[in-house]
């Protein structure tokens, strides 16, 4: 057997498709899905056009750039659907607490400290802004909806009852 059919004992296409997986481990977990996912996408595309029967070079073009489209649709579609909600909710749970686009929605109570006005929210409390202007005394120990996020770590709120 030649070097190129063979690596460690196994066809290179097993060979190229475990390091795909093991290039988009390494993305998921250190690069939270950067420039190695596309990588390991277009290695895994060729594994793919490997098995297609054509020698025509715009064939094998034309197939590529399709089977690519497919399996980085299929791979954003499994990330956004499954990896992320996975990861959230089971593995690192406390990346959840610093999304504020997944408290929307949530109803938590509202405090005052320091004369800053905070939601109290799955066990944290996090600075908040409201919808219409209250003064403390009207909204002091009321319940608050979140209903949108500032990129200052700042959720708006609008009070439930």
């Amino acid at each position: 057997m030649s070097a190129l059919s063979e690596f460690l004992g196994m066809h290179w296409t097993l060979a190229v498709t475990i390091l795909c997986i093991i290039m988009l481990v390494i993305d998921l977990f250190i690069f939270n899905g950067g420039g190695l996912t596309f990588a390991a996408d277009v290695l895994f595309s060729f594994v793919i056009l490997h098995f297609i029967p054509t020698d025509n070079l715009i064939w094998l073009a034309l197939w590529f750039l399709v089977i690519f489209g497919i399996v980085l649709a299929f791979h954003l579609l499994c990330y956004q659907k499954f990896i992320v909600v996975f990861l959230m909710d089971k593995l690192a749970p406390q990346k959840r607490k610093n999304n504020n686009e997944i408290l929307i929605g949530k109803i938590g109570k509202i405090c005052w400290i320091e004369e800053r006005a905070y939601i109290y929210l799955e066990d944290e409390h996090i600075p908040c802004t409201f919808g219409k202007e209250f003064s403390q005394t009207e909204i002091i120990g009321k319940k608050a909806k979140v209903i949108s996020w500032k990129d200052s770590s700042e959720v708006l709120v609008e009070i439930a009852e």
